[in-house]
Parts: C-alpha cells; structure tokens; sequence
C-alpha cells in the first residue's frame, strides 16, 4: 500500500530494483506477442513502449521525436568532428589541424560532464530551489551557451577571422 510518510529509497537503489525487475519480468515472457517491441525501436517511435493496461484504457510510452533527432544530431556530430575536422580543414581551409585527445576529453568533461553532473546534484539535493529558479532556467541555458561559445571563438578569433568566406559559406548556403 501506499504511505506518503515512507522515507524513500536512494535513485541508485530504486534504479537497479526496478531495472532487475524489469529484467526478471522479461526473462518469464515465453511467447511472441502483437505489441512486443525491440529496444532499439522505442527512440525512433517504430513502436511504443506498453506502460500501463488495465480498466479498458492501455498508456503506451513514447518518445519526443524532436529530443530523439537532436540527441542523435548531438552525439553524431561530436563522434564524427573527431575524424572529419582534420579532413575538412585540410579540405576547405588547406591547412592542417592537429587533434589532442586529452584535450578533447577534458573540454568535453568541463562543458558537458561537469555541469550535467552539477544539474543532477543540485536537482537531487536541493529541489526547492530548483524550483524556484525553473522560470528562469532557460535564459540561463542561453547565456551560458553564449559565454561557451564566445570563449570557443575567442580561442580561435585569428583563424576564423583567416577563414572567414569558407566559415560563412555554410551559413549562407542555409
């Protein structure tokens, strides 16, 4: 039953309960059915996820396929800068471009890591706050995507101002 006062469980203890349920729970089906889906179809909403059937009403659970396309645009684009920015400066720029992975993987752990971590932190231990701040959050969400980028072109001013047809070639071209 339900108790409102009960302290509740720790996110990593109700995580791996309910993934090793879910898990239990698939493991006991036996039979093919017509709702059945595979993982990798849920993202791309080729089939739902059934979440709920009872009383005549079934709730199915679905992705925002506007989320899903940008993660996708997200990781793609930061897994392939990697091998392509060397080939595209070289390409478009005739220069070379030296890549450090050490640098890549502190950049990526300072602006993204660290402030996801930082956000579920702050979620978790003080959500009062964080509702309080919510009204605001997405001008602050651009502002520091201003400053993030501001600094990244800051960095490189000289070489982009070297390159500045090739650089705004694809912005006029949209």
């Amino acid at each position: 039953t339900y108790d409102p006062n009960r302290k509740r469980d720790s996110f990593w203890s109700s995580f791996s309960y309910l993934n090793g349920e879910m898990f239990r729970a698939n493991k006991r089906i036996t039979q093919r059915h017509p709702f059945e889906s595979k993982w990798y179809q849920w993202p791309v909403n080729r089939r739902s996820m059934p979440y709920h059937t009872g009383r005549g009403a079934q709730i199915n659970l679905t992705s925002n396929n506007v989320i899903t396309i940008a993660i996708l645009i997200a990781v793609l684009t930061t897994l392939l800068s990697l091998p392509l920015l060397p080939l595209l400066a070289s390409a478009l720029l005739n220069a070379s471009i030296a890549l450090d992975p050490t640098a890549i993987a502190r950049s990526i752990a300072t602006l993204v890591a660290a402030p996801v971590a930082a956000g579920v932190v702050v979620n978790r231990f003080f959500p009062k706050v964080v509702e309080a701040l919510r009204p605001a959050l997405p001008v602050v969400g651009v502002v520091a995507t201003v400053v993030i980028v501001l600094g990244a072109v800051s960095a490189t001013a000289a070489g982009i101002r070297g390159a500045l047809g090739v650089a705004l070639l694809p912005v006029l071209l949209l």
